[in-house]
């Protein structure tokens, strides 16, 4: 029996090993460097215009919990110093949201039409985070795949002269690991894509989550995938206000 269950491993292994090679996904790990070597968002938006409609497209993370309205409330309590003095009240950000559990940046794409549409206001910043879902085996898609599918996401949204951040978001392990073997190269090609657009960051989260203990990650993401939402508040939410706002105390 226990033969029979290491040889099925052994040809898994195999199998994925070949379908990453075959799509480039070990040469990009060689080639890209480690996304934790990078600064977090190093060419901000404008943050002198006042009120931002900041857009989140993406998967679980952007799609449960109350952190997101959490990540609003703070941001309109830092407000805008040089707006609030003329005005005397704070500038009202407001955070939009596109975003299905289990999908990827091809579904992505199919969403810009309804994000840019000519009667809505397009976003001033949108922030992408599909990384996890795109470089899953069992529902995600070749690296190739999804730089195109960035590409397109890029582009789209540079027409309608919104800024554009790419969230590396949460680490994988265990098991939720074991099914996406090249999930380095996937956040690594958001450092890849922010340094070929102008307009184009990284959210990258993975130094604060290198600060956590064995136990401490296994108690902030218990299914290997997916953070909870306090951990969400108080690891992730920072961060994303820093990038936006541009401040890191109010």
């Amino acid at each position: 029996m226990f033969l029979a269950f290491f040889t099925v491993i052994c040809a898994t292994a195999t199998m994925s090993a070949l379908y990453l090679k075959a799509h480039g996904v070990f040469s990009a790990i060689a080639m890209s460097a480690s996304p934790g070597d990078q600064p977090v968002a190093t060419t901000l938006p404008n943050r002198n215009a006042g009120p931002r409609v900041v857009h989140f497209l993406g998967a679980s993370l952007f799609s449960r919990g109350t952190w997101l309205a959490a990540l609003e409330t703070a941001l309109n309590q830092c407000g805008d110093p040089e707006h609030n003095a003329s005005s005397g009240a704070l500038p009202k950000n407001q955070i939009s949201v596109t975003a299905t559990p289990g999908e990827n940046s091809t579904w992505g794409v199919e969403q810009l039409a309804e994000i840019f549409a000519p009667d809505r206001k397009a976003p001033d910043i949108l922030i992408v985070g599909f990384s996890a879902n795109d470089a899953a085996l069992h529902r995600g898609i070749t690296l190739n795949q999804s730089r195109r599918n960035l590409d397109e996401i890029i582009a789209q949204a540079q027409k309608s002269k919104t800024h554009v951040m790419l969230a590396t978001l949460a680490p994988a392990f265990g098991p939720r690991k074991w099914v996406r073997p090249g999930l380095s190269a996937y956040k690594a090609l958001y450092h890849d894509l922010a340094d070929q657009y102008d307009g184009v960051d990284v959210i990258d989260t993975l130094p604060v989550w290198r600060t956590l203990s064995a136990n401490q990650l296994r108690d902030a993401i218990p299914d290997g995938l997916h953070p909870t939402d306090e951990t969400m508040r108080r690891l992730l939410l920072p961060i994303l206000k820093e990038a936006i706002s541009g401040k890191q105390k109010c």
